[in-house]
């Protein structure tokens, strides 16, 4: 009987543990399951996360393409688009006012001599101009100023044998960084400007254009303004209006960089207006009046230094009056004294004070304490325009682009177009400076250049490029 129990409790156990054994091996393969079907779940929501992020990159990118898309470019600059950076607002004007522009639409146009423009808010206002509404009036008192594009162009070269010349139409059409660059030198053919062609660094870096004061500059609690109805700055020596000039971009925290002009570059503007895009160009001007009018407010009579940026005389010449008739905004008599003849023009070209370019005479490096010159200059070769030493009359020296011995006066000896004063820098006064002033009448303007140094005066400033290089 013990024996017969003993069996049935054997018998027992083994059933237990074969139970035991199937419950283990159920559980096993049930959390296996269920462990796939979480794996399963979760590579299923991996995928949908995925899909998400990458349809919501695309999603974004397309809207940046159809943004870019958007974004209007004009047929006849070719590519040479205004570039405009992070703190800069594209304008227009309308009705006695300068108002935020739809990137969207036509906010320029060169084919109607209305040149690109913006303004660059003061540090607070950005973000408001930045998120405003197109059409929202800018006020001035909330920019430091205004700057206008000059888009890459070739020139057709007329003459390249240097020979005294008649003032004529320049016929330029506008080239992008990565179309093929015309180098060659003959009369007749197109030449790439050398003016957006920067030697930076060792490296040779095509540009598409650059950004230039709209006026003279002023000068606001020790920092630099670039506005209509200002006195302009005067009386420094040309390493402080190089400090003043570099402060635009680190101030106001600018991606590009803020510079002198050089002597090329001022050729460049000198040329374009001169051109089928400039004030040579529009049809409301006849004859003589197609020079750009002279800014003629004196100021003060001793000391120069009061000259009122964006001012016009009305004419050519000083009219016989030392005064500013015209603000820069009034049209015809005011506009006139711009590059295109119209409000979205370059001012101050002509007259006011005279504009200390970055061009000298001088081998590379150029030493620091050239002409009277106080503080550092730039180390690299893209920030000038260097010349071989001579008389004040030896052209022979300028450059093809420079404005200088491309422009000399068919009439007049010893004079550049328009009867414009044509001195050419010397070892003494190693420095160029551009367009004359006030009181030059007939002899200044676009074309006209001088002789200076580096000390102060009160008869000079500068004017001041943003670029990328």
């Amino acid at each position: 009987m013990r024996k017969k129990l003993l069996l049935i409790l054997i018998f027992l156990i083994i059933i237990l543990i074969l139970l035991l054994l199937f419950l283990e091996i159920k559980l096993k393969n049930s959390n296996q399951n269920m462990n796939m079907k979480l794996f399963q779940n979760l590579e299923i929501q991996t995928k949908n996360t995925t899909q998400t992020i990458f349809d919501e990159y695309n999603k974004t990118q397309k809207e940046k393409l159809e943004a870019i898309a958007k974004i209007y470019k004009e047929d006849i600059l070719n590519g040479a688009d205004p570039e405009v950076i992070e703190g800069m607002i594209p304008i227009y004007y309308e009705n006695g006012q300068w108002k935020k522009a739809d990137t969207n639409s036509s906010w320029y146009s060169y084919k109607d001599l209305n040149w690109a423009n913006v303004a660059i808010p003061a540090n607070e206002k950005k973000n408001y101009y930045e998120s405003a509404s197109p059409g929202t009036i800018i006020n001035e008192d909330e920019i430091i100023g205004y700057f206008v594009w000059v888009p890459r162009f070739e020139y057709k070269l007329f003459n390249v044998n240097f020979e005294k010349i008649a003032e004529q139409m320049i016929e330029v059409n506008f080239v992008s960084s990565i179309a093929d660059k015309k180098t060659k030198i003959e009369n007749g053919i197109f030449f790439t400007h050398p003016a957006f062609t920067a030697n930076f660094n060792d490296k040779t870096i095509e540009l598409n254009g650059f950004w230039i004061a709209k006026f003279e500059p002023s000068i606001n609690n020790d920092h630099i303004e670039i506005k209509p109805n200002k006195h302009t700055l005067v009386n420094i020596n040309t390493g402080k209006m190089i400090e003043y000039a570099n402060s635009i971009s680190t101030y106001n925290n600018l991606q590009y960089d803020s510079r002198i002009i050089t002597n090329m570059e001022w050729g460049a503007i000198a040329y374009l207006s001169q051109s089928n895009y400039g004030k040579e160009n529009n049809s409301d001007y006849k004859g003589i009046s197609k020079k750009i009018f002279l800014n003629t407010a004196m100021g003060n009579s001793e000391t120069w230094d009061n000259v009122t940026t964006g001012c016009s005389s009305g004419v050519t010449a000083s009219g016989g009056t030392l005064n500013c008739p015209y603000s820069y905004d009034k049209k015809y008599y005011g506009t006139g004294a711009s590059s295109t003849g119209n409000i979205y023009g370059i001012y101050d070209l002509a007259g006011g004070s005279w504009e200390c370019v970055m061009g000298i005479i001088s081998d590379y490096p150029v030493k620091d304490d050239i002409g009277g010159f106080v503080g550092k200059l730039p180390i690299d070769k893209r920030y000038y325009t260097l010349y071989k030493n001579g008389n004040m009359y030896d052209y022979s020296r300028g450059l093809i682009g420079d404005a200088t011995r491309e422009t000399l006066s068919s009439t007049i000896e010893n004079k550049s177009w328009n009867g414009n004063l044509a001195y050419f820098a010397t070892k003494s006064y190693p420095w160029i400076k551009r367009g004359g002033t006030f009181r030059g009448g007939t002899f200044s303007g676009i074309f006209d250049y001088g002789i200076t140094d580096a000390l102060p005066r009160g008869d000079k400033t500068f004017r001041t490029i943003l670029s990328k290089y």
